[in-house]
């Protein structure tokens, strides 16, 4: 009776093994993300969203000295790329916005309801509108046999700007949602009395479930080499797009600061061009399975 008592253990560790998530190094990538996301939470309430953008290019430093322990290769072009990076961001970092004003629910929702705010929320919805219609079209074409020549790098570009979208949009909220945990407990009315409050928590997850989701697609078109640091170059340019717009982050810098600021974005986007490097390498059919 023991021994068939321990059939049914030995056959859930079977099929265990072969399972991704009890993988120690699986167990541990996935710690180190969520500690990471905590520490960005906490970081939006300390700096502006256009000061912490730049930051988001620093992945891919830190990517150039862990891939070695993984068998991978690095080049002369990784090296000179990272330091591109890495140069640019510094001087972003040193001329940015260092102002981070704290907000209520109320200021919040007047920022949310601003008309600059309004009008770029049309704009990006005939952003989206296009890119969906793009890619449907793509597809279309993909089923009847007649695609493009172009329509693979079309695809292999759109996703990863998709997914950089709603990666800043993310920021956004997970921002406005420090404010919030800031403004409990203050002098001002509770924050769980406005809706907003609730709005911009969905809005958090529903955007970092969209960034993630149009991340997996375009890694299931093209290599990862090839959608990292385009997702890379977007979600950077659109972060600071949203914080210019929606928290008028510099409308109070020097013409010298901005200046300053948006050439060492330049430098930083030309460092994640440069690493990118290679062409799109498509998916063979075995490889979506």
């Amino acid at each position: 009776s023991r021994v068939c008592s321990d059939e049914p253990l030995k056959w859930v560790r079977r099929k265990l093994a072969g399972t991704y998530f009890v993988q120690p190094l699986w167990v541990l990538g996935l710690s180190l993300v969520v500690v990471g996301s905590v520490l960005d939470l906490i970081s939006f309430g300390f700096a502006s969203m256009s000061l912490l953008a730049p930051l988001g290019a620093m992945t891919l430093v830190a990517n150039m000295f862990i891939a070695p322990f993984f068998g991978e290769r690095l080049t002369l072009r990784d090296v000179i790329s990272t330091v591109v990076i890495f140069g640019g961001t510094v001087l972003s970092l040193v001329f940015g916005s260092k102002q981070d004003q704290e907000y209520t629910v109320e200021e919040l929702m007047g920022l949310y309801l601003d008309l600059p705010f309004l009008i770029y929320l049309g704009v990006f919805g005939l952003y989206l509108g296009l890119v969906w219609t793009s890619l449907r079209n793509i597809r279309r074409r993909r089923v009847a046999g007649t695609s493009k020549s172009w329509d693979h790098r079309v695809e292999s570009t759109l996703w990863p700007s998709l997914a950089g979208a709603f990666g800043a949009h993310s920021v956004l909220f997970a921002k406005s949602v420090t404010e919030v945990v800031k403004s409990i407990g203050g002098p001002g009315p509770s924050p769980f009395k406005y809706v907003l409050t609730y709005l911009v928590v969905v809005g958090m997850g529903g955007s970092l479930v969209l960034q993630m989701r149009f991340l997996n697609s375009g890694l299931r078109v093209a290599d990862a080499l090839y959608i990292v640091p385009v997702y890379q170059v977007c979600w950077v340019i659109m972060n600071t797009v949203v914080g210019m717009i929606y928290f008028h982050d510099l409308s109070h810098m020097s013409a010298l600061e901005l200046s300053m600021f948006f050439l060492g974005v330049s430098i930083t986007l030309f460092g994640v061009y440069l690493l990118s490097g290679r062409k799109a390498q498509a998916r063979t059919e075995s490889e979506l399975v």
